[in-house]
């Protein structure tokens, strides 16, 4: 157990190093920004009456001929808003994404803890974690464009992200979970 709750730890540290490179060194295909950012911020202050999540237009039924014919019309959007202000990254921010990382890499090392008699080598290991990543990816990241009709480049950048992250967390998650000597 305390191999893996060590590689689980190490295996986090990686994944936040990792996402401090990739998303604060590399430019993020498919984000874009508003011509008039202030313009448009001083608009959803005045138009958007709460922080949430919101689909535009949103057909209340499927014989919302209205808002049907609008979505059809275009533009549609789905919006994720938070009104309040706040700072940029807040250690809270960072706490909780750390502690998101180690509480992933625990539950990927306890199976790849179950299924050890089967992955016998380090390769192998680290393979499963990678596999565990695709998987995620291909769920999570690739639902969004499928779904809620977003831009692909966006969330194939997502993947790529998700995809290296957990092959390098593998990395280090298969020498802490391995078999006994």
């Amino acid at each position: 157990m305390k191999n893996l709750a060590l590689g689980a730890l190490l295996a986090a540290v990686v994944l936040f190093a990792w996402g401090f490179v990739f998303w604060g060194l590399i430019p993020t295909p498919g984000m874009h920004m508003h011509p008039d950012e202030a313009a448009f911020q001083q608009y959803l202050t005045e138009s958007i009456p709460q922080s949430g999540a919101y689909y535009i237009p949103y057909p209340q039924d499927s014989q919302d001929a209205e808002a049907i014919a609008r979505h059809e019309a275009g533009p549609h959007a789905f919006l994720f808003i938070r009104m309040e202000g706040e700072s940029v990254m807040p250690p809270s921010m960072m706490i909780g994404g750390f502690l998101h990382m180690l509480i992933t890499a625990l539950l990927i090392g306890m199976l790849l803890r179950m299924l050890l008699p089967s992955l016998p080598t380090w390769r192998n290991r680290v393979l499963f974690v990678a596999l565990v990543g695709v998987t995620v990816a291909f769920w999570s990241d690739f639902a969004w464009p499928i779904w809620w009709r977003t831009p692909w480049t966006f969330f194939a950048w997502m993947a790529v992200y998700d995809l290296v992250g957990w092959t390098l967390a593998g990395t280090v998650l298969a020498r802490f979970v391995r078999p006994a000597a």
